[in-house]
Parts: structure tokens; sequence; C-alpha cells
């Protein structure tokens, strides 16, 4: 049996898919890759994607000076499925993530090295190239004696926040007793302690600036919260140890603890921020205290604050449960996850998660906007927006001044929320309409304003927005109602070809269909047509709809146009009914006759001959109808 190419690893995670949409090209070979992905990920692919480079424009994009295995490597660790590192990559790998700016992906390797069996000086090294605190951290505790961190010749090309470490660590081990306290007189350590002595000097100075506490939860809101339950510094001490052991943290010592315990009840706690209370909270759970004593307590020791009791009870039960404190950001989840959660959004929700944060903002723009139905008002007097049946945002008229300039009115409006969700490439709209509407009579407008002005004309920032988009958006039916032609075809033609399924027009103005409207691509290829107040164009134009409603403002219907459109049903292929009103009586009699028209059962409704269909009227629907239905 073949063996698999190995590269058909690196190959087959970035192969081409729906959720990609640009190409990294290295070493000749391409890497089909999700420009939100990365540029959550990394700011260097933010600023690639996204600022004003010639790359943000080009289908494809070269990566130069890399190994496409070793890139191919460092990007998937912000997949969903992972090319592992291995010993051979790891540093390389670490390298890259630094280069590319991919912290998930520096992590990642982290947390590999330190599960590999590298030395701890083979670790510390490492840690001390790439500046990685984890990875220093977890090598510094693999020296379990002072001897094994003797400074060696080495050290001296270490960062001086790595020495710094180092000397934290010595410092720690003798306090434990694991060496002789002759070590700290040898010539070695005092010439190690002279590079950084400016650095010992500032930790020793202040024991509350000094890291002690690698601990996840707020050692000073647990310290005060003992004190009001008055525990003696020892008993708080043991309850703080408790809390360690079931964290799974090294504790500090008792001097330590007893020193930060008596500075914090000496200062005014209102001069600090809000408290995390969750130690406090896991305390009590661990104590065995009941939910609701907990919180009674902790709002009498935090008397300052507002404790949701909702945020209480959701930890308290957590921790009840076992669960701590594994904590998941949106950086951890993969996009297909964050699409699920942003389409469970109403509209007001998704604004909100993408004020979160930048990163989290340039992810979601690339995702499907939760919402179908997208409804504008406009007119003389401001913009109405509603997304999905909610009132989401309206702009209306405000006179310029020197604070709010026509330019920065106009700024505020366009790229607001219309232009947000019209201009995402992914938005599926069931329902797009676009309606003129008259807004307050001038006089009262005037008033509510106190000025003495015009209103602005809405529908030409409107109508800007939209020129931009021409063959953009993707809407599966749309209502639109404007004055003039111009107005009706702008609008048609921002949809995207292939998309319309229904059209329906309104007017209350003398505006047409001309035949630079019945010529367009999203005229042809709907399927449904509604008319209020519009003439009928040609029978020729209308042949491709499957249904029509028209209500026409001519009192009387021609009956050469009844005839037209029965005698065309052999020829109309898609034909499933059609219904016009009209202000006036139809001349049945006429039709009837014209037509040829054959009696059923019922007394309106009578057959076409030659067709599959009926004719019938009816003059309960605006006034007079007939409608010809296929049988």
């Amino acid at each position: 049996m073949c063996k698999t190419p190995v590269m058909r690893i690196y190959e087959s995670t970035f192969a081409q898919s729906d959720k990609t949409d640009a190409i990294l090209i290295v070493e000749g070979k391409k890497l089909h890759v999700s420009k939100a992905v990365l540029s959550f990920h990394s700011d260097y692919f933010d600023a690639l994607f996204n600022a004003d480079f010639m790359e943000k424009s080009m289908p494809e994009i070269s990566i130069g000076d890399v190994d496409f295995e070793d890139f191919a490597a460092v990007l998937s660790l912000i997949l969903k499925n992972p090319i592992s590192p291995t010993e051979e990559n790891a540093e390389k790998l670490l390298e890259l993530s630094d280069r590319f700016l991919l912290p998930a992906a520096k992590r990642h390797v982290e947390f590999f090295l330190i599960s590999t069996g590298f030395d701890a000086f083979k670790k510390l090294e490492i840690a001390s190239k790439y500046d990685s605190d984890t990875l220093l951290s977890h090598a510094l505790k693999l020296f379990k004696t002072k001897e094994e961190l003797v400074p060696k010749e080495e050290f001296s090309e270490f960062p001086e926040k790595v020495k710094a470490k180092i000397l934290d660590r010595l410092i720690e081990l003798n306090k434990l007793g694991l060496t002789g306290p002759s070590e700290f007189g040898s010539s070695s350590f005092v010439g190690f302690r002279s590079v950084i002595g400016d650095r010992l000097n500032l930790q020793m100075s202040s024991i509350s600036t000094r890291p002690l506490l690698k601990f996840p939860i707020d050692i000073r809101a647990f310290m005060l919260y003992d004190a009001y339950q008055r525990y003696s510094t020892k008993k708080s001490y043991k309850n703080y140890e408790k809390l360690c052991e079931v964290l799974g943290e090294e504790a500090i010592s008792f001097e330590e603890y007893e020193s930060l315990f008596n500075q914090y009840l000496e200062e005014d706690e209102r001069d600090h921020p809000i408290p995390d209370i969750r130690g406090c909270i896991l305390s009590d759970v661990t104590n065995g205290k009941a939910a609701e004593t907990s919180f009674d307590d902790l709002c009498d020791a935090f008397k300052y604050y507002k404790i949701d009791k909702e945020d209480h009870d959701y930890w308290y039960n957590r921790f009840d449960s076992g669960l701590l404190f594994s904590l998941v950001t949106f950086s951890d989840f993969p996009e297909d996850v964050i699409a699920e959660i942003v389409g469970k959004c109403d509209i007001k929700s998704y604004l909100n998660l993408r004020s979160v944060s930048r990163a989290l903002q340039t992810v979601i723009d690339h995702l499907a906007p939760p919402c179908s139905v997208i409804q504008v008002n406009y007119g003389e007097t401001g913009l109405q927006i509603y997304v999905d049946g909610a009132l989401v945002d309206s702009h209306y008229f405000e006179p310029p001044n020197s604070n709010h300039p026509t330019e920065a009115i106009e700024k505020r409006i366009l790229p607001g929320m219309l232009s947000l969700l019209l201009r995402n490439p992914k938005l599926r709209l069931k329902w797009f309409g676009v309606h003129m509407y008259f807004g307050l009579p001038e006089n009262l407008l005037r008033a509510r304003n106190r000025i003495e002005t015009t209103p602005r004309q809405y529908g030409g920032l409107l109508f800007n927005l939209l020129e931009s988009l021409k063959l953009k958006i993707h809407v599966k039916n749309c209502s639109i109602r404007v004055v003039h032609e111009k107005e009706l075809f702008e609008i048609l033609q921002c949809f995207k070809p292939g998309t319309l399924e229904s059209i329906s027009l309104s007017k209350d103005f003398p505006c047409d269909i001309d035949n630079q409207i019945v010529e367009m691509d999203q005229w042809k290829e709907a399927k449904h047509l509604v008319l209020d107040l519009f003439d009928l164009p040609s029978i020729n134009h209308l042949l491709h709809f499957s249904t029509i409603e028209s209500r026409t403002i001519k009192a009387k219907f021609p009956l050469e146009e009844v005839v037209k459109i029965c005698k065309s049903i052999p020829i109309w292929t898609n034909f499933e009914h059609i219904k016009i009103g009209t202000c006036d009586a139809l001349d049945f009699e006429t039709i009837k006759k014209e037509l040829n028209l054959q009696p059923t059962a019922s007394p309106r409704i009578f057959s076409i001959p030659n067709t599959n269909s009926v004719i019938q009227f009816d003059p309960a629907w605006y006034s007079y109808s007939l409608e010809i239905t296929k049988k």
C-alpha cells in the first residue's frame, strides 16, 4: 500500500471551501484561508486584509521567507483541527507566531513544549528567546534545588526580565530550605545579583508590587471578606491554603500573606476597583456555607458595591458542581461556532456583540447578519430603518450649525446601521422595502426645531448609499414606493441578479414603468409582480411572471388589454394567475362576448376557450376586478 504523502495534511487543511475567501502563496503552493479568522487572531493579517495596503485587493497574496510546512502548521493552530507541533519544529513555530502576531498559536506551542521531555535548561532557553512567560514559569519550577539554578555563563545572555525571574526562584528555593545558605555568599551569585540589583531592590521594597500570586482569584477581596467574618490572620491563611489546594496552586508563605492582609485592612475600600468576589464565593462553597447566607454576607461585606444575585448564584452553582475558573473566550471558538451564536442574536444583540472588541467586530462583519427583513422609510423630514419589524435607527431633520454641519450629519447617517448591513456580502434578505413618505407638516417641523428653514431631502442620502451597492444586495422580495422612475431604477439595480423573486411597486405620483426598467435583469428574472396604481406594461414584458396583481388608476381598463392577456395564456409558460383591479365597473358582458367565454357552475367564473384557465369577475376587490387563474 502506498504511504500517504506528508504534504497532503498541509494542503488538505487549507483546501478551498465555502468558508475561505483569500489565498496565500508560500513557495508556490496555495493556502486557502478565511480573512475573518486570520484577522481575528492576528494583527498582522488584520492589517494585511483590512488596511490600505495593495494586498487588500489582490486575489492571491505571496508570503516570502518562510517554509511552506512550517507556515501551514502555525496557521493551523488557530483552526478547529490543528496540525500538531513536533519537537523538531516547535521553536520555528514560536518564531513564526511572533513574526505573524498569532498569540493563540503561540499559546498552543507553549503548552506543547511544556509537555515535551526537554530538560529544564532547554525550556528556559526557549522561553527566554521567545519571551514566553508561560514556558518560563514552567521551566523554573523544574529546578528543584538551588544548586541546579546556580547562575551559569549562559545566563548573562538572558533578558533582564528572565534574570529577575531566575532570582525570584532562587529566593523561593532558599525559603523552602532546599539549598544551603552558603550559596547566597558565593561569588557567582553576587556577580549575577549585581546585574539585576536595581530590579531586586524594586521588588523587595514593596511586597504588594511583587508578583507573588499567580492566582485566579482577587486575593484582596478574599482577605477583606475573611476580615469581615472576623477571621484572624492565621484562620484566613488556613482558608487560603484550602483554596490553593482546591485550585492546584502553590501557596505563598504565611509571612507574605500576613503582610498583605494587614496592608489591605489599612486601605480604604472605596479607593480600589470593583472587587471580584468569585474567590469569596468559592471559599463559601468550600466551607459549606448556604447560597443565601453567602449572598447576604457578601452584600454586607462589600456594602459600597451592588452584588448581583444572578451572578452570585451562577458562580455558586458552578463551584458547587465542581467547575472552577475554566474561562472560555471568543478567541477559543471556531468561526462556525461564532456564526451560530450570531445567528441566534436579534439585531440589537448583534450590534452589542460587535461593540465588544475590534477583533470580534472583524469576525462578526465577515458573517451573515442575523436579519431577513429590512424596510427603509425616507422623506423630507427624516429616515427610519426597521429590521425584522423593529425600529432600530432613525434620523430626523436637524438644522446644520457650527457643532453639526451638514457634512457631519450626513456622515452620521450613511456609515450607520443601514450601510453596515447592506454592505455585508453575506446578507440574505427575504424582504427589502424602500418607501417614500411625507413626514411632519412643515409648520410643525419648524415649530419643533424652532427654525425657519426648509428641511433637507433625506432621499438623496439614501440613494447615494444604494448607488454604491449596485448589483450587490441579495434580496428575494422587494417592495418599492417612490416618486420618480429614476429612483425606481436605482433601487432595482442594486439587487443582485438571480436573487429577486417578487417585485411589489406602489406610487402616489405620476411614476411609470418605462422601457429601461422592463429591460433590467432584475425585472426579467422575477416570478411575481404586484403593482399598485401603476399601469400594466406591455404584455410582452409580463410573460415571464407566474403571478401578477395590479390595481390600475384608469377608470376603464381597456378591453383590448384584457383580450391580449387572455390570448397570450397559451404561450405563457409559467402562468398561474393574474388579477386586475379598476376604479370603475368593467364591461363584463362585452368581455364575455369578445372572448367567447364559456359559463361554469359559478355565475362569476367563466372558462376561456383553448386554454386551461378560467376568468372570474369580482366587484369586491378594489371596486371591480377580473382574475384569470390556471385550472
